[in-house]
Formats: C-alpha cells, structure tokens, sequence
C-alpha cells in the first residue's frame, strides 16, 4: 500500500481544486471521518449501479484487513468482525459525495453495520448481534474506528446510527419499553464517547416502518425514543426523519429495507444536516 503521508498528500492535492464561479464555498482540506453503526439499512441493501459514481472524489473507505483506505464504492463494507458489506448499495457513496461537495473535505467511511442487530440486548432475534455492554458489536466498531483514526492521523468526526427495527419488534411483543429502548441508545453514545472523545457527535437517522407489521406502535416508540434523545443531547442530531414516508414514496426494497433512491436521499440529506452542525 501506498505510505501514509503519501497517500495523505495525495487527498489533499485533490481536495484543493478549483472552487469554479462560486467564491463562497470554502475548501478547508481537512479529514472527516465517519463511523457508520447499526443493521440492515445501515449496510444498505440498494442497487449499487444507481449509486454514485465517486470515482474522482477523495472519498474513501477505511479497511482494517490490511489497515489501508480505498475509493468508496458499493458495496460498502466487507465481512469481518461480525459486519457485512452491502447487498448491493448503500447511502454512503452518496452522503460522501454531498459532503465533500458542501466542504470541500476527505470523507473517510468506517463501516461498523449488522443485519438484524438490536440495540437493547433482549431486543436480539436469532444469534444476529446486539449493541448492548454485554454484545460484540460495540466493541468491534471502537476497534475499526480507532485503528481508521490512528492511521489518518485524526479524530473520528462523528457516529452516523441507522438502527432500531429489531427493537421496535420488540415494543411491539412486550418484550421491552419504549424507556428501555431509549436508555440502552443512551448507553451506547455514552460508551462512544467514552472512547472516541467527549465531543463526538452522534447522528441519528429515524428508524422506519416495517410495512407487514399490523401495528405501527413499535417504530413510532423508537422514533420518539431517538427524537427525544436529540432534543435532550445538544451534541446528537436527527439527520433524516421521513423514512416513515418511503413506503408511500415508493423507495423500499422490501417490507423492511430502503431501495437505493431512498438510501440516496438519506445519504444527501443527511451530510446536508451534518454539515450544517459543524459550521
């Protein structure tokens, strides 16, 4: 692989470029990098041929197989330490994309995401993974982010979290409350900072529906648990909330999972908001 303080000379050559006509838009030449954390959608299971092309982009993704990162292109992620790469595409190529646009920065993906994984550890179905003290999860995003931000010489910039539909099954048998839900989320930004700093922003993506449940009860429970936790931490954010509307929009992939143009609009509108609360 390339050394590092080549291969960092090389992100910053390119994300000096030409401004264009548009005297406003800074370009700070800085890293970003974002741990991606939760299940299925949050590994994405779109189409990766109507995902972005960011082949001349200094947007990448942190691999820790061989400690080196490489062009982002879906599928994002890979298997190894419980995680999995996107069945085909996800919303990262496009959030890294919208990103670097509004800033002008590098924009490193660390791809922390399990399918079916829970956040409150009896929340958790069939062997799949929970994010809880007592689960793997957790622990094995700290490593892949800490060994992404040793080897970029900076500090991890954020938590993007998509998660929350095993949980809302959960609310929805009475296996757990919509308060234990919300204290085990709290848990797991608590348990973040701990380890990846005090200031690390934590952004949430609002939990949808699964449309062949009868009853909406479980999901709206995990929504207003997240909303609420935002409104209580002025450092986590809710950086897209209409994922409750892609059924009637047309952007699901199946009963649970967004199809590629809602994992597209998520990625945008999301690096919109974060952006946004970094400046």
């Amino acid at each position: 692989m390339m050394p590092f303080h080549l291969l960092l000379a090389v992100i910053l050559l390119l994300t000096s470029c030409s401004c264009g006509n548009d005297p406003n838009k800074s370009r700070t030449n800085s890293v970003k990098i974002f741990l991606v954390a939760g299940q299925s959608n949050a590994k994405g299971l779109g189409n990766q041929t109507e995902s972005p092309d960011n082949t001349s982009l200094p947007t990448f993704e942190y691999f820790t197989e061989d400690n080196s990162i490489r062009p982002i292109k879906d599928p994002v992620g890979y298997a190894g330490c419980y995680f999995e790469a996107a069945e085909s595409g996800s919303a990262w190529p496009a959030f890294s994309k919208r990103y670097y646009e509004l800033s002008g920065d590098s924009i490193v993906i660390v791809q922390a995401a399990k399918g079916g994984s829970a956040c409150h550890k009896l929340a958790e179905t069939n062997n799949w993974g929970n994010w809880s003290k007592d689960g793997n999860l957790f622990n094995c995003s700290i490593n892949k982010a800490q060994m992404a931000s040793q080897y970029m010489k900076t500090s991890i910039s954020g938590v993007i979290w998509s998660q929350g539909e095993n949980d809302a099954d959960a609310i929805n048998s009475g296996i757990i409350t919509k308060t234990e839900y919300k204290d085990a989320l709290k848990d797991v930004i608590k348990r973040y900072r701990g380890l990846l700093g005090e200031n690390v922003k934590f952004y949430i993506i609002l939990t949808g529906y699964n449309t062949t449940t009868p009853t909406k009860h479980g999901s709206n429970a995990v929504r207003a648990a997240q909303d609420e936790i935002a409104q209580e931490d002025s450092s986590t954010f809710i950086v897209y909330r209409r994922t409750d509307k892609f059924p009637e929009f047309g952007w699901m992939h199946d009963a649970v999972h967004y199809n590629q143009q809602g994992l597209n609009d998520i990625g945008t509108v999301s690096a919109d908001i974060i952006f946004k609360s970094n400046n």
